[in-house]
């Protein structure tokens, strides 16, 4: 709902300067578009970084499973 409310403001912001400047219907949608986008960044970087601790747990999973010594099978 935060979202909603805060493109549609920033929506009247850009065609408020964009009016005044002679553009106000790109100014208008690139107003209304940013809060989505900052969102959608926000939610990138963390997908980023939960990939990241997923591939070092791996590692560490691997490495763990490389220095566990396997029982002799040998018998005397």
């Amino acid at each position: 709902m935060f979202l909603i409310v805060v493109s549609i403001f920033m929506g009247y912001m850009g065609l408020a300067v964009g009016s005044a400047m002679g553009v106000d219907g790109a100014l208008g949608i690139i107003g209304f578009l940013c809060p989505s986008i900052f969102m959608l960044q926000k939610i990138y970087r963390k997908l980023e970084t939960m990939e990241e601790l997923q591939k070092e747990e791996q590692t560490v999973k691997e490495d763990q499973a490389d220095t566990v010594e396997e029982p002799d099978t040998m018998t005397e």
